[in-house]
């Protein structure tokens, strides 16, 4: 589909005390984008160079454009015009960088981008080289969340692992250890996109940046087959296919940063034809702690829809919620009440299911939840028991093995067995719960 004559937005990242062109939004260094002394100090090693800050200037930049202009209800794909000042703007002007970064991006968020490069007014003073063990070489770097996927296998790879975090540990409080945190904050006063499509470019820059200073070779990508590929392959309609965890988007990502740091990067995704479940059950197998994996978060709620007594939970419903629940059900593993709001998924009605002390207006939004995510469960199953699978799964799977340099014919059958996996552990979930359940009322029969 063809970009819109003129741009939705136009943005003009500059350094404070520096003008804007007229009818550009102004995006200023040091105030909508902050570096966090702290945190970046933690990725300045002997080796750093301007091209590393160039590098975190782009995502975040790039994070203010998405959180900024508001998707259209009719149209999703909007059309981006963004300038960046940066440290070396021919080398990111150049042919083989600027199309390997409008790739990554296209094919991500399923936006338009038009990005010029400029050269900063006053360079950006690097940090001093940080008081920290430098991770010996070739080791193995992973983008380390709360997550359960994320503390799992990160603990199947220990060995020689660094993990980057995507956040602080505790109350803004900064750990001590190379890569502690995301290096910058972007702030956007009137926001108004919530779908967040460019979190996993900022990522996977990140984690690519630790991979050259460690002088590792792969960033390993914790997610399991459903949450990887699932969104993919089935996207609701009018909504743009949710690459995020895709081998693709990988694929191009790596090849963006050989362009850009002129190193080799791969993108290994270990539990891609794993289920959820797998996952678990493989970290309990090699003596994980329960009791590490129950404290972590799966939930993308805002605070207002799980408030209960004013602790925050997990809501227990939603599509992250639910397969998590199954999951954990098909490795064994039972979960203390307070974990979620809707906690008892044998009430007849979610509104039976809503705590009483639960804070915000949460009934209309939560069941739109509650419902798209046992769907999606459910949508997923079917795909692996289609009698031959469609034509549609077989472009999907020839898009995935290409990807990943693999036979068409090996990973369509890693695909249906995937799904068929995955279709076993939710009939197992359903059937634990009682029959008059309100989520098995929504799912059906998952029978072929």
């Amino acid at each position: 589909m063809n970009p819109p004559s003129t741009p939705n937005l136009k943005v003009c990242v500059v350094q404070k005390g520096h003008k804007t062109p007229k009818n550009w939004v102004r995006c200023v260094l040091d105030e909508h984008i902050k570096f966090d002394t702290r945190a970046l100090e933690s990725y300045c090693f002997e080796d750093w160079s301007p091209i590393h800050f160039d590098l975190l200037i782009i995502a975040a930049a790039v994070e203010f454009c998405d959180k900024k202009r508001a998707r259209s209800s009719t149209f999703w794909p909007r059309f981006f015009k963004l300038r960046i000042p940066v440290h070396e703007p021919d080398h990111w002007s150049s042919i083989p960088v600027h199309a390997a970064l409008i790739s990554a991006l296209g094919y991500l968020t399923g936006d338009h981008w038009s990005i010029e490069f400029s050269r900063l007014a006053e360079p950006i003073k690097a940090p001093k080289e940080a008081p920290l063990p430098f991770p010996c070489q070739d080791q193995q770097v992973m983008a380390f969340s709360n997550g359960m996927d994320s503390r799992a296998v990160a603990h199947l790879h220990r060995e020689n692992l660094v993990r980057v975090r995507v956040g602080y540990k505790g109350k803004g409080r900064l750990i001590k250890a190379p890569f502690a945190a995301v290096p910058f904050k972007v702030t956007v006063v009137d926001g108004r996109e919530a779908s967040a499509r460019s979190r996993a470019f900022k990522f996977a820059s990140i984690a690519g940046l630790a991979t050259f200073m460690t002088k590792g070779q792969k960033v390993i990508v914790p997610e399991s087959g459903q949450g990887a590929l699932g969104p993919s392959i089935l996207a609701m309609r009018s909504i743009y296919a949710d690459n995020r965890n895709h081998p693709e988007f990988y694929r191009r990502m790596s090849a963006y940063l050989k362009a850009s740091l002129g190193y080799d990067i791969h993108f290994a995704q270990p539990r891609l034809w794993s289920t959820k479940g797998e996952t678990v059950q493989a970290y309990l197998d090699e003596r994980g702690s329960e009791d590490d994996l129950l404290k972590t978060v799966s939930c993308w709620q805002k605070r207002r829809n799980v408030n209960v007594g004013g602790k925050r939970r997990q809501c227990g419903v939603c599509a992250a919620c639910m397969l998590r629940r199954q999951s954990l059900h098909a490795a064994g593993l039972e979960e203390p009440a307070e974990t979620y709001s809707w906690a008892d998924l044998n009430r007849a009605t979610l509104l039976d299911a809503r705590p009483e002390r639960l804070h915000g207006e949460t009934t209309s939004s939560m069941h739109h939840y509650a419902v798209a995510g046992i769907k999606h469960l459910v949508g997923l199953s079917h795909l692996g028991r289609e009698k031959a699978q469609t034509s549609e799964l077989r472009s999907k799977s020839l898009q995935i093995a290409k990807s990943i340099d693999a036979s068409h014919a090996d990973t369509h059958k890693k695909l249906v067995e995937l799904l068929e996996r995955h279709g076993d552990e939710l009939e197992h979930f359903l059937s634990s719960l009682r029959k008059d359940s309100f989520i098995r009322a929504w799912s059906g029969s998952i029978s072929t």
